[in-house]
Protein backbone atom coordinates (compact mmCIF):
# COMPACT_ATOMS: atom_id res chain seq x y z
CA UNK A 1 0.00 0.00 0.00
CA UNK A 2 1.85 3.11 -0.88
CA UNK A 3 0.38 5.64 1.44
CA UNK A 4 0.94 9.63 0.19
CA UNK A 5 1.43 12.46 3.23
CA UNK A 6 -1.42 15.04 3.67
CA UNK A 7 0.35 18.46 2.92
CA UNK A 8 -1.93 20.87 4.45
CA UNK A 9 -3.11 23.63 1.69
CA UNK A 10 -1.67 27.49 2.05
CA UNK A 11 -5.12 28.61 0.49
CA UNK A 12 -7.98 28.10 2.82
CA UNK A 13 -10.98 26.37 1.50
CA UNK A 14 -14.26 28.62 0.97
CA UNK A 15 -17.14 27.74 2.69
CA UNK A 16 -19.81 29.13 0.54
CA UNK A 17 -19.61 30.59 -3.05
CA UNK A 18 -19.92 34.31 -1.48
CA UNK A 19 -16.52 33.59 0.24
CA UNK A 20 -14.95 32.47 -3.38
CA UNK A 21 -16.28 35.41 -5.07
CA UNK A 22 -14.86 37.43 -2.48
CA UNK A 23 -11.13 35.74 -2.60
CA UNK A 24 -10.73 35.61 -6.24
CA UNK A 25 -10.08 39.45 -7.13
CA UNK A 26 -8.77 41.31 -3.89
CA UNK A 27 -10.65 44.51 -4.85
CA UNK A 28 -13.68 43.00 -4.32
CA UNK A 29 -12.59 43.01 -0.43
CA UNK A 30 -12.45 46.51 -0.70
CA UNK A 31 -15.95 47.14 -2.50
CA UNK A 32 -17.34 44.86 -0.24
CA UNK A 33 -15.83 47.19 2.49
CA UNK A 34 -17.22 50.37 0.78
CA UNK A 35 -20.83 48.99 0.13
CA UNK A 36 -21.26 48.02 3.33
CA UNK A 37 -20.28 51.42 5.28
CA UNK A 38 -22.38 53.03 2.16
CA UNK A 39 -25.18 50.99 3.13
CA UNK A 40 -24.90 52.00 6.49
CA UNK A 41 -24.33 55.55 5.68
CA UNK A 42 -27.70 55.54 4.27
CA UNK A 43 -29.44 53.48 6.79
CA UNK A 44 -28.08 56.35 9.22
CA UNK A 45 -28.81 58.94 7.24
CA UNK A 46 -32.75 57.87 6.85
CA UNK A 47 -33.16 57.73 10.53
CA UNK A 48 -31.02 61.11 11.05
CA UNK A 49 -33.83 63.32 12.17
CA UNK A 50 -35.20 60.69 14.51
CA UNK A 51 -31.78 60.02 16.26
CA UNK A 52 -29.95 62.91 15.46
CA UNK A 53 -26.26 62.19 17.25
CA UNK A 54 -27.57 59.56 19.37
CA UNK A 55 -25.32 56.47 18.89
CA UNK A 56 -23.92 57.74 16.09
CA UNK A 57 -21.56 54.79 15.00
CA UNK A 58 -23.76 51.97 16.02
CA UNK A 59 -24.57 51.77 12.44
CA UNK A 60 -21.17 51.26 11.92
CA UNK A 61 -20.51 48.20 13.67
CA UNK A 62 -22.30 45.87 11.36
CA UNK A 63 -19.72 46.45 8.48
CA UNK A 64 -17.22 46.15 10.04
CA UNK A 65 -17.80 42.90 11.26
CA UNK A 66 -19.04 41.27 8.31
CA UNK A 67 -16.53 42.69 6.06
CA UNK A 68 -13.79 41.40 9.03
CA UNK A 69 -15.81 37.75 7.95
CA UNK A 70 -15.69 38.09 4.96
CA UNK A 71 -12.87 39.94 3.16
CA UNK A 72 -10.55 40.01 6.12
CA UNK A 73 -8.79 42.64 8.27
CA UNK A 74 -7.28 44.61 5.99
CA UNK A 75 -10.58 45.64 3.95
CA UNK A 76 -11.92 46.13 8.17
CA UNK A 77 -9.64 48.05 9.14
CA UNK A 78 -10.61 50.33 5.39
CA UNK A 79 -14.75 49.93 6.68
CA UNK A 80 -13.23 51.37 9.66
CA UNK A 81 -12.06 54.41 8.79
CA UNK A 82 -14.74 54.97 6.10
CA UNK A 83 -17.37 54.64 9.16
CA UNK A 84 -15.62 57.01 10.89
CA UNK A 85 -15.74 59.53 7.90
CA UNK A 86 -19.37 58.85 7.53
CA UNK A 87 -19.50 59.67 11.62
CA UNK A 88 -18.09 62.57 11.14
CA UNK A 89 -20.07 63.37 8.55
CA UNK A 90 -23.16 63.85 11.24
CA UNK A 91 -21.36 65.91 13.82
CA UNK A 92 -21.71 68.97 12.23
CA UNK A 93 -20.52 70.86 15.34
CA UNK A 94 -19.28 68.39 17.71
CA UNK A 95 -17.06 69.53 21.02
CA UNK A 96 -13.42 68.13 20.55
CA UNK A 97 -14.19 65.78 24.06
CA UNK A 98 -17.97 64.29 22.32
CA UNK A 99 -15.89 63.56 19.09
CA UNK A 100 -12.89 61.92 20.48
CA UNK A 101 -14.60 60.14 22.97
CA UNK A 102 -17.48 58.61 20.25
CA UNK A 103 -14.16 57.75 18.05
CA UNK A 104 -12.12 55.82 20.26
CA UNK A 105 -14.72 53.54 21.48
CA UNK A 106 -15.65 52.89 17.69
CA UNK A 107 -12.22 52.13 16.87
CA UNK A 108 -11.45 50.03 19.99
CA UNK A 109 -14.97 48.08 19.55
CA UNK A 110 -14.11 47.38 15.60
CA UNK A 111 -10.88 46.36 16.57
CA UNK A 112 -11.78 44.22 18.53
CA UNK A 113 -14.53 42.20 15.67
CA UNK A 114 -11.40 42.25 13.49
CA UNK A 115 -9.51 40.49 15.69
CA UNK A 116 -11.35 38.46 16.98
CA UNK A 117 -12.70 37.48 13.67
CA UNK A 118 -9.42 36.96 12.30
CA UNK A 119 -8.88 34.60 15.03
CA UNK A 120 -11.90 32.68 14.19
CA UNK A 121 -11.13 32.47 10.72
CA UNK A 122 -7.65 31.06 11.49
CA UNK A 123 -9.28 28.70 13.67
CA UNK A 124 -11.44 27.84 11.61
CA UNK A 125 -8.78 27.04 8.61
CA UNK A 126 -7.13 25.33 10.98
CA UNK A 127 -9.86 23.51 11.70
CA UNK A 128 -10.76 22.36 8.07
CA UNK A 129 -6.76 21.40 7.96
CA UNK A 130 -7.14 19.02 10.07
CA UNK A 131 -10.06 17.47 9.52
CA UNK A 132 -8.76 16.76 6.22
CA UNK A 133 -5.29 15.26 7.67
CA UNK A 134 -7.66 13.26 9.70
CA UNK A 135 -9.91 12.07 6.74
CA UNK A 136 -6.68 11.17 4.75
CA UNK A 137 -5.15 9.29 8.18
CA UNK A 138 -8.62 7.10 8.36
CA UNK A 139 -8.45 6.44 4.78
CA UNK A 140 -4.83 5.34 5.26
CA UNK A 141 -5.63 2.71 8.08
CA UNK A 142 -8.73 1.46 7.13
CA UNK A 143 -6.29 0.05 3.15
CA UNK A 144 -4.68 -1.08 6.18
CA UNK A 145 -6.78 -3.01 7.83
CA UNK A 146 -8.63 -3.90 4.78
CA UNK A 147 -5.24 -5.52 3.19
CA UNK A 148 -4.02 -7.15 6.31
CA UNK A 149 -3.58 -11.06 5.86
CA UNK A 150 -5.58 -11.63 9.28
CA UNK A 151 -9.47 -11.41 9.79
CA UNK A 152 -10.42 -8.24 11.52
CA UNK A 153 -14.09 -7.40 12.38
CA UNK A 154 -15.76 -4.32 14.01
CA UNK A 155 -18.69 -5.11 16.33
CA UNK A 156 -20.95 -3.17 18.60
CA UNK A 157 -21.25 -3.34 22.25
CA UNK A 158 -24.29 -5.96 21.73
CA UNK A 159 -21.78 -8.27 19.84
CA UNK A 160 -23.82 -7.72 16.70
CA UNK A 161 -20.48 -7.66 13.62
CA UNK A 162 -20.71 -4.69 12.11
CA UNK A 163 -18.05 -5.39 9.57
CA UNK A 164 -14.59 -7.33 8.52
CA UNK A 165 -11.56 -6.94 6.72
CA UNK A 166 -11.15 -9.36 3.52
CA UNK A 167 -9.24 -11.96 5.45
CA UNK A 168 -12.37 -11.86 8.23
CA UNK A 169 -15.30 -12.41 5.65
CA UNK A 170 -12.63 -15.43 3.50
CA UNK A 171 -12.68 -17.07 7.01
CA UNK A 172 -16.32 -16.71 7.96
CA UNK A 173 -17.15 -17.27 4.20
CA UNK A 174 -18.80 -14.77 3.55
CA UNK A 175 -18.20 -13.25 -0.41
CA UNK A 176 -18.77 -9.45 1.11
CA UNK A 177 -20.29 -7.29 3.55
CA UNK A 178 -23.26 -7.19 2.09
CA UNK A 179 -23.08 -10.63 2.15
CA UNK A 180 -22.17 -10.93 6.02
CA UNK A 181 -24.61 -8.84 6.88
CA UNK A 182 -27.55 -10.89 5.14
CA UNK A 183 -26.47 -13.63 6.80
CA UNK A 184 -25.28 -12.46 10.47
CA UNK A 185 -28.71 -14.40 11.82
CA UNK A 186 -27.02 -17.44 11.79
CA UNK A 187 -24.48 -16.24 14.61
CA UNK A 188 -26.57 -14.51 16.77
Amino acid sequence: IQAQAATPSPVPVSLTAFDAWIAERTHRRYLLAVGLTALAFLARLAVWPVLGTVQLFSFFYLPVALTAWWAGARAAVLATLLSLGCGLYFLREPSVGELSERMIVFVVISSCFILLTRRARGSEHRHRQLAKILESERAKLGAVIENLPVGIGVGDVNGTTLSLNKAGLQVHGFTSEADMLTQIERYI
